[in-house]
């Protein structure tokens, strides 16, 4: 009999609580596993190196009483000015998903800040987090590869065949004066 009273006390002291606090609200937090950049490339649809546009987040804007929401976990659209393509096929500005708070593996979207970036697909979208973000400083920089398929990689074989070619035919231009 002491065992019912001391759970129908229990029951009613949590019910008491849940009904005065509500259930608990969702847990937002990031943790990333650390990738190499070639890893995060290669697991990407799409990978390039851009410049924060602008950020269309609905929920910015203050309501009318002058009050705003605060959730982290809400979804931005951030436009990129493509500065290099590292993988995919990209024009010269991009729209990326991605959730407001870097706390709940959001993308810090900052008119004006570069980054280089993992994204991939989703239906119509693409979509990035806070553990795509390659590292800028480990990214080779190529400029005014904006807009392509991947960079400069066509123009250095066209170069390297040309030099090639060069200097095979300079030895033979030489080796048929000797003669």
């Amino acid at each position: 009999m002491r065992w019912g009273r001391t759970l129908t006390l229990l029951s009613f002291v949590f019910g008491l609580g849940w009904a005065l606090l509500g259930p608990a609200p969702p847990v937002q937090a990031c943790s990333c596993a650390h990738n190499s950049n070639r890893e995060l490339i290669d697991m990407a649809d799409i990978a390039f190196v851009g410049t924060v546009v602008k950020v269309d987040d609905p929920l910015a804007a203050p309501l009318p009483d002058g009050t705003r929401i605060l959730d982290g976990g809400r979804k931005v659209t951030i436009t990129y000015r493509v500065d290099q393509v590292l993988k995919g096929r990209l024009g010269p500005t991009v729209d990326v998903e991605s959730v407001a708070s870097g706390a709940a593996c959001g993308v810090a979207g900052d008119p004006g800040r570069q980054l280089a970036l993992a994204v991939f697909e989703s239906g119509q979208k693409l979509t990035t987090n806070l553990c795509a973000q390659l590292d800028l400083a480990k990214v080779p920089l190529h400029a005014g590869s904006g807009g392509s398929d991947g960079g400069n990689d066509s123009g250095m074989l066209v170069a390297g065949i040309g030099l090639g070619l060069a200097v095979v035919g300079a030895a033979y231009a030489g080796s048929r004066r000797s003669a």
